[in-house]
């Protein structure tokens, strides 16, 4: 089965290659840089069991994405099932004070092998609360780290589109 599918691509420059970025804005050429990261969500001991989950099989990840050009963007990408809206908030000052970024994204994958951020109204014991915390801190220290790593590999990028057959 063949698909054409529109494909966004960011190709991050090596140094010292001579294929600069740039595109016409009010006259004058914008140059373009581009940096990721990738940090894994670290559970501490004694977090499971919970919510039914007895192990962390496979390994979740925060990553971080900063795109520099005439602004600094910086979006978040949690493999979580969902975010409360004061965890989003709390994450988009981090990850604008990690980065210097003046727009902060964060997304979610929406994966359900991930613990939940429940609301405190439903957390029974202490225990849970104290799982919220640690969940709340272990994806707060990845998504710095990735901010931080992504800021720290900026380089020279190009934005081009292109078809691709599936």
């Amino acid at each position: 089965m063949y698909c054409n599918r529109p494909t966004c691509y960011l190709t991050v420059m090596k140094m010292g290659e001579t294929l600069p970025l740039t595109r016409r804005r009010n006259r004058r050429e914008v140059k373009m840089r581009a940096g990721a990261s990738v940090q894994p969500l670290r559970f501490p001991e004694g977090f499971f069991p919970t919510e039914g989950f007895t192990r962390q099989l496979d390994g979740l990840h925060a990553r971080v994405l900063v795109i520099e050009g005439p602004a600094r963007h910086a979006i978040l990408v949690l493999e979580l099932t969902s975010l409360p809206p004061e965890e989003v908030e709390g994450l988009r000052e981090l990850l604008g004070k990690k980065t210097g970024a003046e727009h902060c994204h964060v997304l979610v994958t929406h994966t359900f092998s991930a613990p939940h951020f429940m609301p405190d109204h439903l957390l029974a014991t202490e225990r849970e609360r104290n799982n919220k915390r640690a969940l709340r801190r272990l994806v707060q220290e990845a998504a710095g780290r990735a901010a931080q790593e992504a800021v720290d590999c900026l380089r020279e990028a190009r934005l081009s589109m292109g078809v691709s057959e599936c």
